[in-house]
C-alpha cells in the first residue's frame, strides 16, 4: 500500500540526505520549517520559535501522519500546527538523549523534552544506543523501531573495491568538529588528539589524518602535534581510508555516524568510544575496541592494535568489511518503509 498523506518534516538548515532516503520510498511530502531564531534573550526565542511554528499551519494541513526530523520539531503541536488525530513519528539521529544523560541539559529543558516525547506515537532510531536511550527516558520499547542510515550508494560501491594499507601506521578520522556549550566535541576530536599523542610517546611513526571541512578557528582550538594532519573537504574519502590501517571515532552521543560504516565498508578496523552508536558493529570485530571516553585507554588500545600481526589485522579488516557491506540505502529504505507501514496499519 502505498500512502500519499504523509509528510516528513524539516528544518531548512537540516534534511540529511539519509533520512531523505528513508523517506523516499513512501511518497511522502517534504515540508521545510524556516530557520529558527538565534537570538541570545531566551523570552524572544521562545517568542520567535512559537511565531513559526504557527506560521506552518497550512502546510502541515490534511496530512494523516508527519514524520519529523527532530524532536524539537514535535513543540508543531503546541502551537496548533498540527490536527490532534495526526500521527506523529520523530527520527532520533541527533545527541539530544546523550546530553540528557550527562548534565547539559536543565530541568525546564528536560521537562520540555519528556513534554514532547509523550506525543510521539512511533520513534525511529538510528542505533541500539539511541533506542537505550529512550527506553530509559520511559519511551515503551514497542513503541521504537531501528533502520541504519546508509553510506551514498555511489561511495559504497567505491569503499568495497579499495584495500586498507594494514601495514601502514596511518589512523583516520573523517567527520566535521562541531563544538557545543563553549568546548564539547560531539565528534570527540579533543580526545582523539590527546589519545594520539599519547600513543605517539610509544609508537613514534604513528600518523593521524582529519579529514572534514573544519575551519581554522576550531582546528587551532587543538594543540596541532607533529603528524597530525587536518586535510580540509577532499573530494574522496576512499583516496584516504585506502592509505590507513586504523579509524577511530570517540563519539560523544554521536548517534550513528555515516563515517564510520563508511571505514568499515572500506574494511578499516575501527576503534569508538562507548557513546558512539556504531559500537553495535564495531563489539562484533572486537569488544575491545568499544572503549570509554579516556584517552589514556584509547592509547593504549591503538598501540596493541598496531603490535597485532599483518595477518590478525587482515582478519579483522575481513570482519570489518563483511558487517559494513549489509548496510545500504535500499535495504534502509526498504525497512523504513515497513516499519512506517505496518504502524500506520495499525493504527487506521
Amino acid at each position: 500500500m502505498v500512502y500519499n498523506n504523509i509528510a516528513f518534516v524539516h528544518l531548512s538548515n537540516g534534511g540529511h540526505w539519509a533520512h531523505k532516503n528513508f523517506v523516499s520510498g513512501l511518497n511522502a511530502t517534504e515540508i521545510i520549517v524556516p530557520e529558527l531564531s538565534k537570538v541570545n534573550s531566551r523570552g524572544l526565542r521562545y517568542l520567535n520559535i512559537y511565531k513559526t511554528f504557527s506560521g506552518m499551519k497550512k502546510p502541515l494541513k490534511g496530512f494523516n501522519a508527519i514524520i519529523f526530523e527532530d524532536l524539537a520539531l514535535v513543540g508543531l503541536l503546541y502551537s496548533g500546527a498540527v490536527n490532534n488525530k495526526t500521527k506523529i513519528i520523530v527520527i532520533v539521529a541527533s545527541e539530544w538523549p546523550y546530553l540528557i544523560f550527562n548534565g547539559f541539559v536543565s530541568k525546564s529543558k528536560l521537562l520540555l523534552y519528556k513534554m514532547l516525547i509523550k506525543k510521539v506515537d512511533l520513534f525511529i532510531a538510528v542505533s541500539n544506543m539511541q533506542r537505550d536511550f529512550l527506553i530509559k527516558l520511559g519511551v515503551k520499547p514497542e513503541k521504537i523501531k531501528v533502520v541504519y542510515p546508509a553510506p551514498n550508494e555511489k561511495v559504497r560501491k567505491e569503499l568495497l573495491k579499495i584495500k586498507p594499507n594494514l601495514k601502514s601506521r596511518n589512523i583516520i578520522f573523517v567527520g566535521n568538529i562541531r563544538l557545543r556549550f563553549g568546548n564539547f566535541d560531539l565528534k570527540g576530536v579533543d580526545l582523539l588528539v590527546k589519545a594520539f599523542k599519547e600513543a605517539k610517546n610509544k609508537m613514534r611513526n604513528l600518523k593521524l589524518f582529519i579529514v572534514g571541512g573544519n575551519n581554522e578557528s576550531i582546528v587551532s582550538q587543538y594543540s596541532i602535534a607533529e603528524d597530525i594532519i587536518f586535510t580540509g573537504s577532499v573530494k574522496s574519502i576512499a583516496d584516504y581510508l585506502k592509505k590507513a590501517a586504523l579509524y577511530v571515532h570517540l563519539g560523544k552521543g554521536d548517534a550513528m555516524p555515516i563515517s564510520v560504516t563508511e571505514a568499515l565498508t572500506a574494511g578499516l578496523p575501527v576503534i569508538v568510544s562507548e557513546y558512539t552508536g556504531s559500537k553495535e558493529f564495531v563489539n562484533k570485530i572486537n569488544p575491545k575496541f568499544v572503549l570509554p571516553l579516556d584517552y589514556n585507554k584509547v592509547a593504549k588500545e591503538i598501540v596493541d592494535y598496531f603490535n597485532l600481526s599483518y595477518a590478525e589485522k587482515l582478519r579483522l579488516s575481513k570482519k570489518a568489511r563483511a558487517i559494513g557491506r549489509k548496510v545500504n540505502e535500499k535495504s534502509s529504505r526498504i525497512l523504513f518503509k515497513k516499519y512506517i507501514e505496518e504502524f500506520l496499519e495499525g493504527s487506521i
